[in-house]
């Protein structure tokens, strides 16, 4: 055997023992972290990055909130048209809807953060161009009369009263609390 074939012979040999001791070792698993896109009960959306595991927990709150929304939603418009200070009002159950979620991944952390970064950007970017796109157009906002205002404020107290009462009746059936807002 030649000297140059010798030399490879050894390289090959600790370039393998070398590879088999590098498969031995355990290896640190690298962390994946999820993009997640949190729809709320009054169709808020907000941006959260997540480990794999607190997404499963997630979807597991999401799924009992689901499961019992319907059933909270029913005892709370009997609670509404029954009590005498909103029994005039009409309850807005079309201002509601059960929180929902979109994972996107598996992705490093950094990148997830990266993205989560771009989304809200691009989100504020689109609503400038939107007040420009207005201004240009010559649409000035509206400025509301009082009576406006009244109305528009009756409609928030309302819609904000309606959510406790649905937050409430969804943390009595769970026998947990619900957060009011993304998480």
């Amino acid at each position: 055997m030649s000297f140059k074939n010798c030399v490879y012979a050894m390289i090959l040999a600790c370039g393998f023992s070398a590879r088999a001791q590098m498969e031995a070792m355990p290896q640190p698993k690298l962390a994946s972290a999820y993009l997640v896109k949190i729809t709320d009960m009054v169709k808020a959306d907000s941006y959260e990055v997540m480990s794999g595991e607190e997404v499963k927990a997630l979807q597991k709150a999401i799924s009992d909130e689901t499961r019992v929304f319907n059933a909270a939603m029913i005892a709370v418009k009997k609670a509404w048209s029954e009590d005498e200070l909103t029994k005039g009002t009409a309850f807005p159950a079309a201002a509601f809807s059960v929180r929902k979620m979109q994972p996107q991944g598996p992705f490093s952390p950094e990148q997830a953060a990266k993205k989560k970064d771009l989304i809200l950007e691009r989100e504020s970017t689109a609503q400038d161009r939107k007040r420009e796109q207005d201004k240009k157009n010559g649409v000035k906002p509206k400025t509301p009369s009082a009576k406006e205002l009244e109305k528009d404020a009756k409609r928030d107290t309302a819609r904000q009263n309606a959510q406790d009462q649905l937050l409430a009746k969804i943390a009595e059936l769970l026998k947990r609390d619900v957060p009011k807002k993304g998480l």
